[in-house]
């Protein structure tokens, strides 16, 4: 009896693991199916919603949306989500006889002045661009399109914009490829090389692969007076070999083979200009600034720099001397900055362009004793607010963050509540304080109800075009959606107060959306509908707005999806009415 027993123990005890894995195996089976079913259900809807998207007024409303429902289709329809992508990117295209224009004209012309209408097609060309970024070839083929149709600059716009995307993919490959077919578009314009300064301050080698292949192509290029190509090659040059300093730091300065490049393109060009008595004493300065590079890294060049210089004359104003290190040169520089703005401190009127330069050296206290001597009006507004949201960055940037939000606290206007407060945030969450994120956003999201709308006045001279208006640009909407963004993985329920507060604001504003602008970053819905599906559909299908509403369903599709493929789940999806 007791050998049967043990031998029905063992038969029954070998078939559980056979029970078990079949068992697994069909909730996994289960689990796939769910999910396949729930992705055919997604997609369905998202082609409802990319119905109602055709009603929306504006090719760049419609370039918008479609962009955005192709994000969330990428996964569960590849080809139509292509095929979205590549109908939005030829919707941002001006009309024809634009196009036309800008084909012709020539690489080295003068940056184009953007009017409200072509920031809008930028900004959503190039989120089409960061859609389709997740494929290469893709993206590369829709700016070669973009090239071909509206010409060099806006190729090296694109080309840059791909750039971006890729470094911060960290993709370093494609990172150098499109910024060289930007550079090979038109190696003027500066801003593929702001990209490389911005790559510089996290890849200090391949910045300095880039620099050196950027000199190579202008030395090809015709530089010119006339179109200002020289002026802005000098200037973007000048910024690899004298970096800026950020929040984090000062950036490391380029290597010697960058250095010797520099300062042997610096004396060729200016060698060039021999003709030109005017420039080449506005270009004294620059010459001054090289000499130090030329003793550092160019010792056999020192003839030919002394030559060049005794041909360029030298004006009264221009005070600053040689010196034999950058070092001495950057004293020299600070001893004649210090000495104009503690000229401006004994001015009964001291001028503004001093005190902001003030503001961007980080002397506040004496920026601050100029302010208080001019006269009560909209321009000492404006500084105030403007030393006060500078000082809290430069605060919270140290880490002093009671300091910092003492004087946000302060802050009026809701652009810099905008730029202030998501710093203070930043430096809560990197300290893990709960608290004091619970606190900054409260206190951000209760100035914004009371802040100023109103958006920064325009530098003088500028045109009127150059400058936003309420119906572009919307900082209490685009803080809303920050806040809440920031506080969702801390404070799931303040998060869900903000995104209501976000869909009033959003109601109220007046932003023109038949320029496919929402105001708000999208993916706010993308991360709290992925907490909570049936309460982020209620808030989306109560903006009044058609574009905000598909933006923000999207999005919702979209964190969905990723959920859902990162970890399947028994749920039955929910689907919005739109």
């Amino acid at each position: 009896m007791m050998k049967r027993l043990i031998l029905v123990f063992v038969a029954v005890a070998l078939s559980v693991p056979a029970y078990y894995s079949q068992g697994v195996k069909n909730q996994k089976g289960n689990k796939a199916e769910e999910l396949a079913e729930a992705q055919l259900i997604w997609l369905n809807d998202l082609k409802v919603v990319e119905v109602e998207s055709s009603k929306l007024e504006g090719p760049l409303a419609r370039a918008l949306a479609k962009a955005e429902i192709a994000a969330a289709a990428w996964d569960l329809d590849k080809t139509w989500s292509k095929e979205l992508l590549r109908k939005a990117y030829e919707l941002t295209f001006p009309e024809e006889e634009e196009q036309t224009k800008l084909r012709e004209r020539p690489a080295g012309s003068r940056p184009v002045q953007f009017t409200s209408t072509e920031r809008a097609r930028y900004a959503v060309s190039r989120r089409v661009l960061q859609i389709a970024s997740r494929d290469r070839v893709l993206a590369a083929e829709l700016v070669e399109l973009a090239k071909d149709r509206l010409g060099p600059y806006e190729g090296h716009m694109k080309y840059t914009s791909l750039a971006a995307q890729a470094f911060s993919d960290g993709d370093k490959e494609s990172t150098r490829k499109f910024l060289l077919q930007a550079i090979d578009a038109d190696p003027t314009q500066i801003t593929a090389g702001l990209t490389i300064n911005d790559i510089a301050a996290r890849d200090r080698a391949l910045a300095d692969n880039l620099i050196l292949q950027y000199i190579e192509r202008l030395r090809t290029f015709p530089l010119s007076n006339t179109n200002q190509s020289l002026g802005r090659a000098f200037f973007i040059l000048s910024s690899f070999v004298f970096p800026r300093s950020t929040p984090e730091g000062q950036v490391t300065p380029p290597g010697p083979a960058v250095m010797r490049a520099y300062v042997s393109f610096i004396i060729d060009s200016l060698n060039t200009l021999v003709d030109d008595p005017a420039y080449l004493q506005a270009a004294a300065p620059m010459l001054i600034s090289t000499w130090p590079l030329v003793r550092q890294y160019a010792p056999d060049l020192t003839n030919v720099f002394l030559a060049l210089e005794q041909r360029i004359p030298r004006s009264r104003d221009n005070a600053l001397q040689k010196t034999d290190s950058v070092e001495e040169m950057n004293k020299a520089y600070k001893a004649r900055e210090d000495q104009r703005i503690d000229k401006a401190l004994d001015s009964d009127k001291p001028d503004e362009a001093l005190i902001t330069l003030a503001i961007n050296r980080g002397d506040f206290a004496k920026a601050r004793k100029m302010i208080d001597k001019l006269r009560d009006g909209d321009q000492k507004t404006q500084l105030i607010e403007f030393v006060n949201a500078r000082e809290a960055l430069n605060l919270a940037a140290k880490d002093d963050i009671l300091a910092a939000r003492t004087l946000a606290e302060r802050l009026n206007n809701a652009t810099s509540i905008l730029q202030v407060y998501p710093a203070i945030i930043n430096k809560c969450v990197d300290n893990k304080n709960q608290a004091c994120v619970n606190e900054s956003i409260v206190q951000a999201v209760r100035q914004l109800k009371h802040a100023d709308t109103k958006l920064p006045a325009r530098p003088a001279g500028q045109p009127t075009s150059s400058a936003a208006n309420e119906r572009e640009v919307d900082p209490v909407l685009l803080s809303l959606s920050r806040f809440a963004k920031a506080i969702t993985p801390i404070n799931e329920a303040l998060a869900w107060d903000i995104l209501d507060e976000l869909v009033l604001s959003a109601n109220r504003s007046k932003l023109d959306t038949s320029q496919g602008r929402t105001g708000f970053e999208g993916d706010t819905f993308k991360l709290l509908g992925q907490k909570n599906e049936t309460r982020a559909y209620q808030a989306a299908n109560s903006l009044k707005d058609r574009l905000e509403r598909i933006v923000a369903l999207a999005n919702i599709y979209q964190g969905l999806s990723d959920a859902y493929s990162r970890s399947p789940s028994s749920r039955s999806p929910r689907r919005p009415p739109v």
